[in-house]
C-alpha cells in the first residue's frame, strides 16, 4: 500500500467522486474505493475531524 495513493484517495472522497462502500453511493458517476485502501482512507478521515 502506498501513502501517496491513500492520500490522493482521502481527496477523492471528500470531494465526492469516490466512497468507501456502495451504501453510500448518491449517483453512479461515484466509484468505489478499493477495499485494501477503503478501512486506511477511513481511519485517516476519521482522525483528521
Amino acid at each position: 500500500m502506498f501513502e501517496y495513493v491513500a492520500n490522493a484517495y482521502i481527496i477523492l472522497v471528500k470531494a465526492g467522486k469516490y466512497i468507501l462502500d456502495e451504501s453510500q453511493r448518491a449517483n453512479e458517476t461515484q466509484k468505489v474505493v478499493p477495499s485494501e485502501y477503503a478501512v486506511v482512507i477511513a481511519e485517516k478521515i476519521v482522525s483528521n475531524i
